[in-house]
């Protein structure tokens, strides 16, 4: 439920799997009764794993991850359009992208507990469906009295998989059409520069600084001398190559969401009303995306030239940069190219061998009922053993800079975990983690709204906070002063 790339799809699946048949094995429950607790046993992991990922988003050690490995419009998205929607709104947008990583995206950017909590039901309609299809292949488990009551239940199975992928594509359509309709308004496309930005020159190693995040380092929304800031560049691209019409269809109010959930669910099913129009709201982003990224690019070209100065200056710092771990096979030539052509087949060949020997030969029902032991002599020849060794065999030959890199890893995060994470750039406490939006000097009133309505209570209290020290501090001096007046007299 926590690690990002477990799905949340394999976990509903064993879940059927794991609490129908330790109900009805163990226990002597009935399969109708094992299969509704095992369902809201599920439902009840899924907003406890949520909780779970809120929390874990909150600690600086994986902000920085996230910061750097989640896809800058969920980040983008995080910092407009999720920051003002409701507990709706936020789980229809969260289905489009991974499930875990979207709950650890809640917890960085500090989003309200409750909509996050709520947010998770989102998830009980694919629950249900693939709770439904761990219980069908416990059966064979159950006995031949149950399996014979039963028989019906190994059909439905591509049944349930077609219902469960019916919610999550139209799920995710409903929020890439939420994501859509809010890709024109201004906080959108700056948040989205701006992650898009901060991602790239992590990769080269660079990272900003307290200081340097406060003072707009990479000149987002200010630029000195005669040049242009990022979002100067790209607001006179979308003012003069933009029609009213796409600006229109992609500014969704970006106030905060009031509607009900019928009043939502109408919404999303009855718009747009007219899909050529949408077609072409779609592809004139695309073509607006593609011409962002180069005059991205051409902000970054020349940026590049000054990083050095700005690490002198403690606007950024330095910090490992990506590393790109390429297949010993991508240049191969000469022999290395005979190597990589016997090496393609021949994990083909066995590939098909272990299906033919062994998969073929172990059915759906001997595998749940009698688990490991399916795989005995009497299902299993010595050439599907065979055959599957000489699979892995060739698959680690083929991927082997690959496996030597992720070993690598793995020791460096027991060392990490093992020292209570004594080195590296989290223990670096003058790195930017939040990133808030910086301030832009030719702001259109959008920007500036939501700015404003958009600052958690944190940075509210902060700001008091900081204006009481002054106004202390602007006393003491006056005190100061007329103290030392009375010592000259």
């Amino acid at each position: 439920m926590i690690t990002p790339l477990a799905p949340g799809s394999v976990v509903d699946v064993c879940a059927g799997f794991l609490f129908v048949s330790l109900f009805v094995n163990n226990e002597g429950a009935s399969i109708e009764a094992s299969y509704f607790v095992a369902l809201g046993l599920t439902v009840v992991l899924h907003f406890s794993g949520s909780c779970a990922q809120y929390y874990v988003g909150k600690i600086p050690a994986v902000q920085i991850w996230a910061n750097k490995t989640l896809p800058p419009e969920m980040l983008a998205a995080s910092d407009s359009v999720l920051k003002t929607a409701n507990w709706f709104k936020v789980g229809v947008v969260g289905q489009v992208f991974m499930d875990t990583a979207n709950g650890l995206n809640q917890g960085r950017m500090d989003m309200p507990f409750c909509t996050q909590f709520w947010s998770e039901y989102a998830s009980i309609p694919n629950a249900i469906g693939l709770v439904s299809l761990g219980t069908i292949l416990a059966i064979p488990s159950f006995g031949d009295e149950a399996q014979k009551n039963y028989d019906w239940a190994e059909d439905a199975i591509p049944l349930v998989f077609m219902i469960t992928s019916l919610w999550q594509m139209i799920a995710s359509s409903w929020g890439a059409k939420e994501l859509l309709a809010s890709s024109g308004t201004v906080p959108y496309w700056t948040a989205l520069e701006k992650w898009a930005t901060i991602q790239y020159f992590y990769r080269k190693g660079y990272v900003p600084t307290h200081k340097g995040w406060d003072n707009d380092v990479y000149q987002l929304g200010k630029a000195d001398n005669d040049e242009q800031s990022l979002f100067d560049t790209i607001e006179e691209y979308r003012k003069t190559n933009l029609d009213k019409s796409h600006v229109a269809s992609t500014s969704m109010d970006f106030k905060k969401d009031t509607r009900g959930c019928a009043k939502y669910c109408k919404d999303l099913c009855s718009t747009p009303k007219e899909p050529d129009a949408q077609r072409k709201v779609i592809r004139t982003q695309k073509k607006l995306t593609e011409m962002s990224l180069e005059l991205r690019k051409t902000h970054w070209e020349r940026f590049e030239m000054k990083l050095e100065e700005f690490v002198k200056t403690d606007d950024l710092t330095k910090v490992d940069p990506e590393k790109v771990i390429a297949n010993y096979f991508d240049d191969a030539e000469g022999w290395t190219l005979v190597i990589h052509l016997l090496l393609t087949m021949g994990i083909f060949a066995t590939g098909l061998g272990c299906y033919a020997i062994i998969a073929r030969n172990v059915s759906l029902a001997i595998a749940v009922s009698q688990g490991v032991a399916a795989l005995g002599s009497d299902n299993v020849s010595i050439y599907g053993w065979i055959c599957l060794i000489l699979f892995w065999v060739l698959i680690i030959m083929y991927f082997h800079k690959e496996y030597v890199e992720h070993i690598k890893d793995i020791g460096f995060s027991f060392y990490y975990l093992c020292t209570c994470g004594s080195k590296g750039e989290t223990t670096n406490e003058s790195i930017e983690t939040v990133f808030n939006t910086p301030e832009w000097d030719n702001a259109p009133k959008e920007f500036q709204e939501f700015m404003a309505k958009s600052k958690s209570k944190a940075n509210i209290q902060e700001e008091i906070d900081v204006k009481k020290e002054e106004a202390l501090g602007l006393e003491q001096e006056e005190v100061a002063l007329e103290v030392n007046e009375e010592v000259e007299e």
